[in-house]
């Protein structure tokens, strides 16, 4: 078996990867993250989103709008 680090075994692709739920870096795998970086890294990620879903509904919600308004007018 070829044991050189290629994309495949640099970057952890496998299953376990995808449903693990935290703060995981690559570049931070083997120290330990002290506790104020790691929440300031979930507040990023929940306000990044929570502001995503904000776009999604408001898209979601004015473009149907604006397409009655056009056909109605």
């Amino acid at each position: 078996l070829d044991r050189r680090w290629n994309l495949l075994n640099y970057y952890d692709l496998s299953l376990n990867n995808w449903l693990r739920f935290g703060f995981n870096d690559i570049r931070l795998r083997d120290r330990a993250v002290p506790g104020y970086i790691s929440a300031l890294v979930w507040y990023q990620w929940s306000l990044g989103l929570l502001y995503m879903t904000l776009i999604l509904w408001t898209l979601s919600r004015t473009i149907p709008g604006l397409n009655l308004l056009i056909y109605f007018k």
